[in-house]
């Protein structure tokens, strides 16, 4: 199958196309990232260079696909406000109409990428069929599911909706705020207490499903995509401290963290951020390398010890 992907240079995109890769599969994507054209070619990608806020110049590259992963988003600044949810809001709506109106008759499957941000702070190990509510930074991927999904009810459109967890590895926000300064020798923060309970899952894991929904779709479903064990974020974040021999990270109060992350940022990590994996492991059979965060971080850890193993 011929898969493409928007995003491709990202957290997810690069992992899940060397997966793609790995199995057989060709992969085409967008890269808002001119540097990273050369390395995908190495890799065995087909790059298309574009910016998702002109979805014209690229559109096109959709035509010949089997299967479309749209996983790309703006770049997200130190300290999103809410002019960045409106004009991410716009971009998701229209990027997402668009490309759902070019689908080849042959392609097989649509995937969109949401989060489980989408259901708010609500209490409990929710499922898919629990309602959203999604805090601020989550409300373009909330209107970008509800117009695919309305692809598929309406048009037919071969549309899954896919809700991953907190993703960690050395990318993403877990990179960017706790194992990326980890590596670099710098104490990282917890935000609040720590004691929110948050879902995780492991990049790799992550990858795997999203290549189990190219491989045996699902049109018109909904999953989330979560390791085994929700664990509070101060432990997460303590662990994989421990793990990598880093500096012991501090708690900040939610006050600071507000001030310094901004109030988007402050609600999205201050919170409890859980999802059951049941529909998951059971309709979309996506086995887990590493069932709980412990498996994970210590793999994480041993990467970073020796990175040819």
């Amino acid at each position: 199958m011929h898969c493409f992907i928007t995003g491709v240079s990202g957290f997810i995109g690069s992992t899940t196309a060397k997966l793609l890769l790995a199995r057989g599969h060709t992969v085409s994507g967008l890269t808002s990232n001119e540097s990273a054209m050369e390395p995908l070619r190495t890799m065995g990608i087909s790059p298309v260079l574009g910016d998702l806020r002109q979805p014209q110049k690229w559109i096109s590259h959709l035509s010949n696909a089997d299967a479309v992963i749209h996983l790309a988003t703006l770049p997200i600044p130190a300290r999103p406000g809410n002019r960045y949810v409106q004009d991410l809001n716009q971009v998701q709506q229209s990027v997402t109409r668009q490309m759902l109106t070019v689908l080849s008759p042959e392609c097989k499957v649509f995937i969109y990428t949401s989060g489980i941000s989408v259901y708010g702070n609500t209490p409990g190990n929710i499922d898919e069929t629990s309602q959203i509510n999604p805090c601020r930074i989550a409300v373009p991927y909330a209107s970008g599911e509800k117009i695919a999904l309305n692809a598929f009810k309406k048009e037919g459109r071969p549309v899954m909706v896919l809700r991953p967890a907190g993703v960690y590895g050395f990318g993403g926000v877990f990179g960017r705020f706790w194992a990326g300064p980890m590596i670099k020798g710098k104490r990282a923060v917890i935000p609040g207490n720590g004691k929110q309970l948050f879902s995780f899952i492991h990049i790799e894991d992550c990858a795997n499903a999203y290549v189990r929904s190219v491989e045996t779709p699902k049109p018109g479903e909904i999953f989330n995509i979560s390791d085994d064990e929700p664990v509070p974020l101060g432990v997460m974040i303590r662990s994989l401290a421990a793990a990598m021999n880093a500096p012991s990270p501090f708690n900040i109060p939610p006050f600071l963290f507000n001030l310094m992350a901004g109030p988007i940022v402050g609600e999205l990590l201050l919170n409890n951020k859980m999802a059951s994996n049941l529909k998951m492991k059971e309709k979309l059979q996506a086995e887990l390398k590493y069932p709980t965060y412990r498996e994970g971080i210590s793999a994480l850890a041993k990467g970073v010890r020796n990175p040819d193993s």
